[in-house]
């Protein structure tokens, strides 16, 4: 059965990019992917979908109250999706197709910024002319569970859904003040093969734009 969340994905791939996605139906001896991707009724790709839902500001989910009268908590974004792309690539893996995991994102403080952090291990800070700082935080998880298999997902695609026409996103970097930026729904590409970017450029992801790891495209 398809999920809301599934239908979001498809639905949008149609409306906006006339790229049709099938279900794939789901059996009890093996984990299978949510979709495959269609082209002239053949499937060149199979598709994961992953959430990632809001979680309320609970003390259970780690959130305390700062002196100021709101809710903070230590960043987990990229172990969040360090955690999806380890049980996407368990039913991504079957396949001989390239292989697409598309994040659907609802999470408020979250960006395809924490997908790159948890491929790579680092987040790099700063500016050209003031230099930068390199976040090694996440280097367990890029090193760990996802090291041999985040490669072999061809294409990622990130969608903030919450955030469709462009509306402004508050952010709250942890240790750091807050800021506001202007975020669309996207989608944003990540290719990490030459299959991968293929696939991308079924989207209309520009030609120059669309680049292979570690840099994005949005269109």
């Amino acid at each position: 059965m398809e999920t809301p969340d599934e239908r979001y994905v498809r639905e949008l791939f149609a409306r906006r990019f006339t790229v049709e996605l099938r279900k794939i139906p789901e059996t009890t001896e093996e984990k299978t992917a949510d979709f495959e991707m269609l082209d002239q009724g053949q499937r060149v790709a199979v598709v994961e979908v992953k959430t990632l839902e809001r979680t309320p500001r609970t003390e259970a989910n780690g959130w305390r109250k700062d002196p100021g009268g709101g809710m903070t908590r230590k960043d987990n974004a990229p172990k969040r999706v360090g955690t999806w792309i380890d049980k996407a690539w368990k039913q991504l893996r079957q396949y001989a197709e390239p292989k697409v995991l598309v994040f659907v994102n609802d999470e408020t403080g979250i960006d395809v910024h924490d997908l790159e952090e948890a491929y790579h291990g680092v987040m790099p800070y700063g500016t050209e002319e003031l230099g930068y700082i390199y976040n090694s935080a996440s280097a367990s998880i890029a090193n760990g569970r996802i090291k041999d298999v985040k490669g072999k997902i061809d294409l990622y695609v990130w969608l903030d859904r919450k955030y469709d026409g462009g509306r402004l996103a508050q952010v709250f970097p942890t240790g750091q003040p807050s800021y506001t930026e202007t975020r669309t729904e996207g989608p944003t590409f990540r290719c990490t093969t030459d299959e991968g970017y293929g696939l991308a450029r079924n989207f209309g992801c520009p030609e120059l734009e669309c680049q292979r790891a570690p840099r994005s495209a949005e269109i």
